[in-house]
C-alpha cells in the first residue's frame, strides 16, 4: 500500500539582485507609492518611491551563491545607502532577497545604529517584509 506524502509548498526563491528590485517595486506601488528602479547597472539609487510628502530611497542586493558573498554585499549595501543619505527628510532602506544568513546580518546590526540612521530593511520573497 503506498503512502501519501504531504507536500511542502513550494517556496520562491529569488534569482537575482533585479528581481527582488522588480517585486520590492510592485508592493510598494500597491501601497501607493509611486516607484522609479534602476534596474542592471544603471547609476543612482536602486529603487526611488515616493507618495505626497513621503520619498523613500532603497539600495538593493541579490542573493550571493556563496555565504562570504553575502556578508559582502551587506556590508557593501550599507556604504551605498550611508552614500546616498543627503535628504534629512527622506527614508533610507536596503534590500535583500528573504534568506535566513540576510536575517542574521541585519540582526546582528545594532538597534542603535539602525534607529540612529533611520534604516529599514525589506526581505524580499513570496511577500515583502519590512522592519526597522
Amino acid at each position: 500500500m503506498k503512502q501519501s506524502v504531504s507536500r511542502m509548498p513550494v517556496r520562491h526563491v529569488v534569482e537575482s539582485e533585479d528581481e527582488v528590485k522588480r517585486l520590492l517595486a510592485r508592493h510598494l506601488e500597491k501601497q501607493g507609492f509611486q516607484v522609479k528602479v534602476c534596474y542592471g547597472r544603471a547609476q543612482g539609487p536602486d529603487l526611488v518611491a515616493w507618495q505626497e510628502s513621503e520619498r523613500l530611497v532603497v539600495e538593493v542586493k541579490g542573493p550571493g551563491k556563496y555565504p562570504q558573498m553575502r556578508v559582502n554585499f551587506f556590508l557593501a549595501v550599507l556604504g551605498e545607502i550611508l552614500r546616498r543619505m543627503s535628504d534629512p527628510n527622506a527614508r533610507y532602506a536596503i534590500a535583500f532577497p528573504d534568506h535566513p544568513q540576510y536575517w542574521r546580518l541585519w540582526n546582528s546590526l545594532s538597534a542603535w545604529a539602525k534607529q540612529c540612521l533611520r534604516l529599514t530593511a525589506f526581505f524580499v520573497g513570496e511577500d515583502v517584509k519590512e522592519v526597522n
